[in-house]
């Protein structure tokens, strides 16, 4: 039936007309291989050319071309019982689909018969907590022959317990307490947050392969076997620190992307988490597929096309990783003139770009895209470059991470003493370079810089170590004055032992007294810096160690800084106790009100709200008093105020509130008394 399908190509040259008015390149065309219709959401193809599309509260259904004329006439009922199907593929005479049953969440299988249709009942493969937006989503067979699924940041397996690996023991990697977002939304998020998993259908266990995305809907191989994912972003945190755009990843085993809940987003400079591909702006993703089977010329067989559901196109990416391009750009492949909330997209047996349209309740189609020209020849998969250490590298991490050095053996080279982050997430590297120090260490070869911080970066397990807390001190304040000794990666190596020290100290508490002051000390030295991210990470680890010295220079920072980063040092300010008088209070008081004026998402007044409820519930009741009799207060902040205080003190100072809402009131809404 395939090529049955694949002869009748010439026919797509002419498509019937459609009622939306597509834009796409010069020599594509948009047309409709079937008139089935519904809110669809998930879409693969059998072996036999069939389709199998997930509508989103109706189940799955099978559509096939019966006569081979290239349009897919026959609808039939597979899985009615299948809803919320975010993810489908065909292995081995079955369908695998996420999704829920009779509220039972999970990765399912589904017997496919001779004829295409179903052939038994469902079974459960592994149960998820939540099949929400933000649950399992894609299920794809990689080029390995192996499993992968892809699941949000609100759903993880219901066995928490990753039972077929054991080297991941993260946590959520920050030293200052995360604001949840104000609205409620992900507040029970924890690590690992989204993430890639392999499971194995026989065994029924599963591993990480890698960690902390938020909300990506679906994954994809190139034909060299790199794997690929478009995130989600944070819509209600734009204008915040943390907010982090739409963001096409490159997914490496053991890396962690840094997805927490509210503010505790771990930055992407972070030696512990990858830096994105291509930064993509605001958007919604869906479905993701590379062009390698595409009837396409060849610029296109190498991209990664990524559907948005929010802004109704389909963004053609190159990754910067093959061999016809090493530019990574993104290009609008499809769009309409009217709204297009695209769910998923698939290259057809016949070498179609096929997509649909629909979710959350809206009436969507299935479309194709073609190219009316000659099609370039097929790509190859090939081995990754690296292929042939894969195993050994996973090898060696696990016995690193799990304190075994003596059953490494990893074949070590120069390259890992060079600061990049090109091939492997630089947690690897770390242990890799300190790995190599402790094999080859002699008098006539001290240890390098990389290895310093790696050291630095492995004495920071996520279980408490007696002593580890001053080793972690000593070890950052050698690590800071060694990278500023290097000419190159100074910058690199700098951050990546302010990121050490922040998770030693999170993970291992203070060091002693006089340890924290000559931290401290070092910090401050490094302020200013016109390095925004050096300066900023000082930030936080001078709020945590609440050195009143700091107060003033952060503040600073402060008053100077655009939106972004000011907001950052406000979260670092407002936490400290010490250093503060009646000047500086008032100044962080001031600067709360001309926040209002901050433009973003629409969680961003609530978080700058709790960072002010938070510091003025920890002001002295005296500077309270103090500052309650002030005049220019803004209401809110002086409406907190006067709550900390005594009834019959807080009733002297009214006359200012009603000073203060007044400020606020329009004159035409009326009267004071009204107002």
């Amino acid at each position: 039936m395939i090529f049955a399908i694949v002869a009748a190509w010439g026919m797509f040259q002419q498509p019937p007309a459609t009622e939306t008015q597509f834009t796409v390149p010069p020599g594509f065309v948009v047309d409709r291989p079937s008139d089935f219709s519904g809110s669809l959401i998930a879409l693969a193809f059998a072996p036999d050319g069939s389709a199998y599309i997930g509508r989103e509260a109706e189940g799955i259904v099978r559509l096939s071309d019966v006569d081979h004329d290239g349009r897919y006439e026959r609808v039939e009922e597979f899985a009615p019982e299948l809803t919320m199907c975010q993810g489908l593929v065909v292995k081995d005479s079955a369908l695998l689909a996420t999704g829920v049953i009779e509220s039972k969440v999970g990765l399912w299988r589904l017997p496919i018969g001779a004829n295409g249709l179903r052939a038994g009942p469902a079974e459960r493969l592994f149960e998820f907590t939540d099949g929400g937006e933000h649950g399992p989503h894609a299920v794809v067979v990689g080029p390995d022959g192996s499993v992968y699924v892809i699941v949000g940041n609100q759903a993880a397996f219901s066995d928490a317990e990753d039972r077929a690996s054991g080297y991941w023991a993260g946590d959520e990697g920050r030293l200052l307490p995360p604001y949840m977002d104000p609205l409620g939304f992900g507040a029970k998020v924890r690590y690992p947050a989204g993430f890639v998993a392999r499971v194995d259908l026989d065994k029924r266990t599963w591993q990480y392969v890698a960690v902390g995305i938020r909300n990506a809907y679906d994954m994809a191989f190139d034909n060299l076997g790199f794997m690929y994912a478009v995130d989600s972003d944070m819509e209600w945190d734009v204008g915040l620190p943390w907010y982090r755009p739409v963001r096409l990843l490159e997914i490496l085993k053991g890396a962690d992307y840094g997805s927490r809940a509210g503010s505790s987003v771990i930055p992407e400079w972070c030696v512990d988490t990858e830096p994105a591909v291509l930064d993509l702006g605001r958007g919604s993703p869906t479905g993701a597929v590379f062009g390698t089977r595409a009837r396409f010329p060849m610029e296109w067989k190498w991209c990664l096309f990524s559907g948005d559901w929010a802004r109704g196109k389909i963004l053609a990416l190159s990754t910067g990783a093959n061999f016809y391009s090493n530019m990574r750009v993104c290009v609008d492949f499809v769009s309409a003139d009217t709204a297009l909330p695209i769910t998923d997209v698939e290259i057809g047996p016949e070498g179609g770009l096929w997509f649909l349209t629909g979710g959350r309740g809206t009436q969507g189609g299935v479309y194709r895209v073609v190219h009316s020209g000659q099609e370039a020849p097929g790509l190859n998969r090939e081995s990754r470059p690296d292929s042939l250490h894969a195993l050994a590298l996973e090898m060696d991490v696990r016995a690193v991470l799990a304190g075994d050095l003596e059953s490494v053996t990893f074949a070590r080279k120069d390259w890992l003493n060079v600061f990049d982050r090109v091939h492997w997430p630089l947690e690897v590297r770390l242990c890799l370079a300190l790995l190599d120090a402790k094999s080859v260490e002699t008098p006539a070869r001290p240890p390098t810089v990389v290895q310093r911080v790696g050291e630095l970066y492995l004495a920071a397990p996520t279980a408490r170590v007696e002593g580890h807390a001053d080793r972690i001190a000593t070890l950052a304040l050698e690590c800071l004055d060694a990278a500023m000794a290097v000419a190159e990666s100074r910058t690199e190596l700098t951050l990546a032992a302010l990121r050490a020290l922040e998770l030693g100290l999170s993970r291992q508490g203070d060091p002693a007294p006089e340890l924290a002051e000559k931290v401290a000390t070092r910090l401050l030295a490094m302020l200013p810096n016109e390095d925004a991210r050096i300066a900023g990470e000082v930030g936080v680890l001078l709020s945590h160690l609440d050195d009143a010295r700091a107060l003033a220079p952060l503040m600073s920072q402060m008053a100077k800084s655009p939106q972004e980063l000011a907001i950052h040092y406000a979260d670092c300010v407002h936490r400290m106790t010490h250093g503060w008088n009646d000047e500086k209070r008032r100044a962080m008081l001031d600067w709360f009100a001309r926040s209002s004026e901050y433009t973003g998402g629409i969680s961003l007044p609530g978080y700058l709200s709790a960072m002010r409820a938070h510091f003025i519930a920890n002001l002295p009741l005296d500077a309270c008093k103090e500052l309650a009799l002030q005049d220019g207060i803004e209401a809110e902040s002086l409406a907190l105020i006067l709550a900390r205080l005594p009834a019959e003190d807080a009733g002297k100072y009214f006359a200012q509130f009603e000073t203060a809402i007044a400020r606020i009131v329009p004159k035409s809404f009326g009267t004071r008394e009204q107002s």
